[in-house]
């Protein structure tokens, strides 16, 4: 549920909504030992209703983290684990970051790179071979940029690492922490952060790039017994996000909902023709390639009354 709605972090809807049908994963809230604050707000949303807020009030240095969910996600041999969070903050960005908990004890930090050495690259020349730069290591605990960091124009921020090799090959991340640190030397700040997805997840050997874990849309097609818009989509999508478009000046597209079915209901009532616009959206979090239909006004019970562009 939600006082608004969010695709991508861009508000599409400002209706209040509660629908069951869309429940998303969300972490357990349970009791922790920190001086650190969560709650789910419905303030800022990436995908949905809502995030998870982290708050706390940090004296000059210091340093809070919180345990956010388990995991049983295992390094296997050769193979690539891509983990991609995003978060909105007005406090610098990196003060907030990732933490991967083994079972060995080893951490894994993941940040942000420093202002002055930012370097990311584009998502489509991401390979399933590239990995994060390690750039920093204790003991027990290794620290990874990005491989890419994006910022949205409404001040979401998105950063995909890829991690693997012999070093973590046969480990099990059994689960996810958050930090967050201030960076003044001096003086005490209030730190607040929204996190809006976090993805965990291995990458297949054949995947050549992060732009084709895009989902695609196919077999687009009529139910004329029940005037309903049926299509195809991969195992891996979670959900379609329903635009439609709107002939104004601005030829504006209109969020009118999201299915968890591959299957949408026509309009009963249409004057003229109506153009859908489908957005698939991956386990992954990764948003597909927007499918348009064009529903010609004739019936929609006549099953060749529409046409796909």
């Amino acid at each position: 549920h939600g006082a608004t709605t969010s695709v991508d972090g861009r508000v599409v809807s400002s209706s209040p909504w509660h629908d069951q049908g869309q429940v998303d994963v969300l972490p357990l809230l349970n009791k922790a030992k920190s001086p650190m604050h969560m709650n789910l707000s419905l303030a800022k949303a990436f995908q949905g209703g809502s995030s998870l807020h982290l708050c706390a009030t940090l004296p000059a240095k210091a340093r809070v983290s919180v345990h956010l969910l388990p995991l049983q996600v295992h390094f296997a041999p050769r193979k690539v684990i891509r983990v991609a969070y995003s978060f909105h903050t007005t406090n610098d960005p990196t003060s907030f970051g990732l933490v991967l908990n083994l079972v060995s004890k080893d951490e894994i930090v993941l940040r942000g790179w420093p202002s002055s050495q930012m370097t990311s690259s584009p998502l489509s020349q991401i390979t399933s071979s590239s990995l994060s730069p390690l750039i920093g290591r204790a003991k027990h605990t290794r620290a990874y940029a990005p491989v890419s960091e994006t910022t949205s124009p409404n001040g979401w921020i998105t950063r995909v690492y890829q991690l693997g090799g012999a070093l973590w090959d046969g480990h099990v991340i059994k689960g996810v922490s958050v930090f967050g640190v201030n960076l003044s030397d001096e003086r005490t700040e209030d730190w607040s952060v929204h996190v809006g997805q976090v993805v965990v997840c291995p990458v297949a050997a054949d995947m050549p790039t992060l732009s084709q874990m895009s989902p695609v849309i196919t077999a687009v097609q009529i139910d004329p017994s029940t005037a309903t818009l049926t299509w195809t989509v991969p195992s891996t999508v979670q959900y379609t996000h329903v635009f439609q478009e709107m002939l104004t000046c601005h030829d504006e597209l209109v969020w009118v909902g999201r299915t968890n079915h591959s299957r949408w209901q026509l309009p009963s009532k249409a004057k003229s023709d109506t153009t859908f616009v489908l957005q698939p959206v991956h386990w992954t979090g990764a948003v597909g390639r927007p499918q348009r239909v064009t529903i010609v006004l004739g019936g929609a019970d006549d099953p060749s009354s529409f046409r796909q562009t």
